[in-house]
């Protein structure tokens, strides 16, 4: 933890750094003063007086602005590893963030760019000898000087970008992203837009671990695409002191490239991938992908080619650990950062609606898990070496093939929550080569364990039981039936038993982020109600319902929320006459957002919104915002067992989960649960990305759990 200094007042962005003194000092001024003058007429690395450059629009993905009085008086440096920061890309990323330290917090900031490695410890001293509480030291290269520098100066907070910590460094947070993903995707997409065949990519030095990961990536997602695909693949010759800095050989060798029939080219190594970039963009009919940053905005010269760019978070990453530090909880560690690709911009018309969707796939499958890059575990990876996976293990009758039987409590079309499960287990199917799953839905809680007796007798191999109304004979059909493998997304509540694997979600978390939504949507109506339509008070819709309201409260406190039952208890979730009435009286009573918490009379009351135009949220579904048809959503309420299915079985196959264990969905951490508003303005999407960094940081913790004990029943 950082010991807070006295500072002078704030000094102006890449000042000499004869004047770092001035804003940094320590508490000893005088002397500071005088250590940052000698340190920089000695250094190589003179002080910069070099304007900083324009901070650009980027993504926002986490990170809420900390509170203004933490960071008062705060000092931040930023340390390059050779590269200026003003490249456009990976370092500029990094000084972005530092930046809006500044704008937001009010930090007094400032950067010295290295011109040599010998001068990595004298850069960053002084920048700690002058009282700065967190140093930014940007690159692989600076790993060991910043592990140095963290045990002489152990009241700063070091942030170390691209900088892997094989075992924790006291005071050092290595922000370090998984460029193998994010180059994955970007060669998904290449070989997916390519007409000729053949896509290159334009590097660094492999000297450094992320561009290794990023260019094996681009190979890897291409040939996943398309496993003919032919990859011009060029690493820089030089060391870490030129890889990044020559745009001219960049420009060379995506010009032989593009000779050489390449019609994609990839650019990721600083100044050298944009010269790559620029040199594209002359070429009628190729594109090209940018790196680090959504490079649309930083380099104007390749708006002719340039589709999309494969993006590390780095902004963000940065400034949420300056953040941490003026809160005084910054972590030692490994701190991983967020990837993706940035907006396809002029080209969005020319990627089709499939290759959105694979990308959208692929990339929550690589955050989860279920599928690898296939770059840092190749040789250990049984599906890296294109091994297929042995699924005889799940083969309950030995017959050679496998069946998945699927059990749902609710109809099989109800355009929601089971018919998801449905389609996930088909499609699971298909993707594997195996039989067509056996279905049996509208299964009443009575009958459940003649039903679930009857589906295990007809041979299947795998049953997926939808939810919890129809799972309580499993504590004695896991045992009479041992050879199958069960599972269940079973929710909050539910034991856990050695022959079940499960999957749950917090609903806590997610009702809050529903009814933050709602909440927002609210803001555009002459409304402060929201109305929620269910079945009949059940816990867990007790559960979704007081958090729901919390996350409306917290848009606006004089925010109210209406709940009606409709249904018979236990888990009528299909009256439809019901819930039709009950949408006419809160309709009628001013409500202005509606959520059909609802299995099969769901869709008859978004269709009742859609012709009274009051906004309606899904309810489990996580398709509805692109699904097509008559109907429409304003909210997508993400609680899909069909997304949990998809995201749990490739675990299961590969044995990460086994009967007996629990995977559990968090809001904010894995990809598939919580609201997305379909249509959002940029500031509720700003708005619903600060509140999902919150929901992710912990920060509701509390509240969540009182309201699971006032649910059910433990408090």
């Amino acid at each position: 933890m950082r010991t807070t200094k006295r500072f002078l007042p704030v000094l102006g962005i890449a000042l000499t750094l004869g004047l770092i003194a001035g804003a940094c000092g320590s508490d000893d001024d005088d002397s500071a003063s005088s250590s940052a003058s000698s340190s920089a007429s000695s250094s190589a690395a003179t002080a910069t007086t070099t304007a900083a450059p324009a901070t650009t629009a980027a993504p926002a993905t986490t990170t809420a602005a900390p509170a203004a009085d933490a960071a008062e008086g705060m000092c931040v440096g930023l340390v390059t590893d050779v590269g200026q920061v003003d490249d456009k890309s990976f370092n500029q990323s990094a000084w972005e963030g530092v930046q809006r330290a500044a704008d937001e917090m009010g930090a007094a900031v400032d950067y010295i760019e290295t011109t040599a490695a010998k001068d990595y410890a004298t850069n960053i001293g002084l920048f700690a000898e002058n009282g700065c509480d967190v140093i930014v030291t940007v690159g692989f290269a600076l790993g060991e000087a910043t592990a140095i520098a963290a045990a002489e100066y152990p009241d700063v907070d070091f942030i170390g970008v691209d900088q892997f910590q094989g075992a924790p460094v006291d005071g050092v947070a290595g922000l370090i992203f998984p460029e193998d993903q994010a180059g994955f995707l970007a060669g998904a997409l290449a070989a997916s837009m390519s007409k000729s065949g053949i896509i290159a990519e334009v590097l660094g030095t492999d000297l450094v671990p992320p561009v290794v990961a990023f260019g094996e990536g681009y190979v890897n997602g291409a040939k996943y695409v398309n496993p003919d695909i032919e990859v011009i693949k060029t690493y820089h010759p030089g060391g870490i002191d030129t890889a990044f800095t020559d745009p001219e050989w960049g420009a060379t060798t995506a010009r032989q490239a593009l000779e050489n029939g390449a019609d994609v080219v990839f650019g990721a190594g600083g100044k050298t991938g944009n010269g790559a970039l620029i040199e594209v963009a002359g070429e009628e009919g190729a594109l090209c992908i940018g790196v680090d940053s959504d490079q649309w905005f930083t380099v104007p010269e390749a708006h002719p080619c340039l589709i999309t760019s494969s993006m590390k978070m780095i902004t963000d990453g940065v400034f949420d650990l300056i953040a941490q530090s003026a809160a005084g909880s910054m972590p030692s560690g490994n701190y991983g950062g967020a990837v993706g690709l940035a907006p396809f911009h002029d080209f969005d018309s020319m990627v089709s609606d499939d290759i959105k969707s694979m990308l959208a796939t692929l990339k929550a499958d690589l955050e989860s898990g279920a599928m690898s890059a296939c770059v840092w575990d190749a040789d250990s990876n049984p599906a890296c070496s294109g091994g297929e996976t042995d699924f005889s293990a799940f083969d309950a009758n030995g017959d050679g093939s496998i069946t998945i039987g699927v059990a749902a409590a609710g109809p099989a079309d109800d355009g929601a929550y089971y018919q998801a499960v449905v389609d996930a287990a088909i499609l699971l199917s298909e993707q594997n080569g195996f039989n067509s799953p056996i279905v049996i839905d509208e299964i009443k809680p009575a009958d459940a364990a003649t039903e679930l007796t009857n589906l295990a007798d007809q041979g299947v191999d795998i049953i997926i039981v939808g939810a919890s109304e129809i799972a309580e004979p499993l504590t004695d059909l896991t045992e009479d039936y041992p050879d199958i493998f069960w599972y269940c997304n079973c929710g909050a509540g539910f034991p856990e038993m050695p022959g079940l694997a499960q999957s749950l979600d917090d609903g806590a978390e997610v009702g809050f982020t529903a009814g933050y939504a709602a909440g927002l949507l609210l803001e555009e109506s002459d409304s402060s109600t929201a109305a929620m339509i269910g079945c009949c008070d059940l816990n867990f819709e007790q559960e979704f319902k007081l958090s729901f309201e919390m996350g409306l409260k917290a848009v606006n406190a004089g925010n109210t929320l209406t709940y009606v039952p409709t249904g018979d208890f236990p888990y009528d979730f299909d009256n439809v006459p019901n819930a039709s009435e009950a949408f006419n009286n809160v309709v009628a009573d001013g409500a202005g957002v509606i959520l059909p918490y609802l299995g099969g009379a769901h869709e008859a009351l978004v269709q009742l919104s859609n012709e009274s135009g009051v906004p309606v949220l899904s309810a489990g579904a996580s398709d509805v915002c692109t699904r097509e048809g008559d109907l429409t959503w304003d909210v997508a309420v993400r609680f899909d067992g069909g997304d949990y299915v998809a995201a749990i079985f490739p675990l299961i196959f590969s044995g990460a989960v086994q009967e007996g264990q629990t995977k559990v969905f968090k809001v904010g951490v894995d990809p598939e649960p919580g609201a997305l508003i379909c249509n959002p303005t940029g500031g509720q999407q700003q708005a619903m990305d600060d509140m999902y960094a919150d929901v992710a940081s912990g920060m509701y913790a509390g509240d969540f759990g009182a309201i699971k004990g006032q649910a059910y029943g433990g408090g």
